[in-house]
């Protein structure tokens, strides 16, 4: 199965989210296997049309958020530098 998930996946990455008979017959699978490969949670299915799962974090991180991110780690290391003066 893990292979056939590979195959779906490599599938959604190249094409993008698909329905799951369009991809079924892409790639000379039944439609059955193509359901039991994508339930799992490496896919996403909504609307009959199957997508590769992202991370909650990778969504809620916005590039705004990642700098304040890297500014306030930034700020720490400066404070510690000033605490222990090296």
């Amino acid at each position: 199965m893990v292979d056939v998930r590979t195959e779906i996946w490599d599938y959604l990455y190249r094409n993008g989210p698909t329905s799951p008979d369009i991809i079924a017959s892409s790639l000379g699978l039944s439609r059955q296997a193509i359901e039991m490969a994508i339930s799992h949670e490496w896919f996403t299915v909504q609307a009959n049309v199957a997508a590769i799962a992202v991370s909650n974090k990778v969504q809620a991180e916005s590039p705004r958020q990642a700098e304040e991110k890297a500014m306030s780690e930034k700020k720490s290391i400066r404070t510690l530098r000033d605490l222990f003066g090296t």
